[in-house]
């Protein structure tokens, strides 16, 4: 296919690797802890730019399910405002294992690493000269939107379908699944740019 980046490919099947890897739901416990802590404790030390820090009271709240680690450091919380929400961390997190030098900011999202190097252009629906396009969402893009500020990644974008079907972590129960979203919710477009084989000529 003309224009076909085989990093979308990567970061598609990546993404399906860590489906249900890290789940409330009780069928998933085990032995009454959330299922995948250690995974989400990765998730956001690789990830984040300045990760938590891991202290006996967040790593508690990891294990425990129906918690987030709190906004302020300090442990779990129930509350959802008072919540560090990881759906964003987790799609860093896949991006980064497929070779890219994102990172997860907080109060910003994802942003290139230490170089020059731009992987993504971020387009916002309320900037017009962002070129938003809800035509132009592609396998490998992560998008957003506005309840939650929820981001996941796409995974089918059927031509003359408004559903997208995506993978997310931080979904219902806390897990990394599968998830359809129609193209008029999303608010905000991080489209994939970067092009590794084309970089190298």
């Amino acid at each position: 296919m003309a224009g076909y980046n085989p990093l979308r490919q990567s970061i598609v099947e990546e993404a399906k690797r860590h489906i249900l890897t890290v789940s409330d739901a009780s069928e998933m416990q085990v032995a009454g802890k959330r299922r995948g802590a250690d995974k989400l404790r990765q998730i956001f030390s690789e990830a984040c730019e300045i990760p938590p820090a891991w202290t006996s009271q967040n790593l508690a709240a990891l294990e425990t399910p129906g918690m987030w680690l709190a906004k302020s450091g300090r442990g779990g919380t129930s509350d959802s405002q008072a919540a560090i929400h990881w759906c964003g961390i987790f799609a860093t997190f896949v991006l980064r294992r497929v070779g890219l030098g994102v990172k997860w900011r907080a109060g910003e999202g994802i942003v290139s690493g230490q170089g020059s190097t731009q992987y993504f252009a971020r387009k916002n629906s309320w900037v017009k000269k962002d070129g938003f396009d809800r035509n132009g969402f592609l396998p490998g893009d992560v998008c957003v939107i506005p309840k939650a500020n929820h981001h996941f990644i796409v995974i089918e974008s059927l031509e003359g379908s408004d559903t997208l079907r995506c993978i997310a972590g931080n979904g219902n129960k806390q897990q990394i699944e599968w998830q359809n979203h129609g193209r008029g919710s999303i608010v905000t477009h991080y489209s994939l740019v970067w092009d590794p084989f084309a970089s190298r000529h």
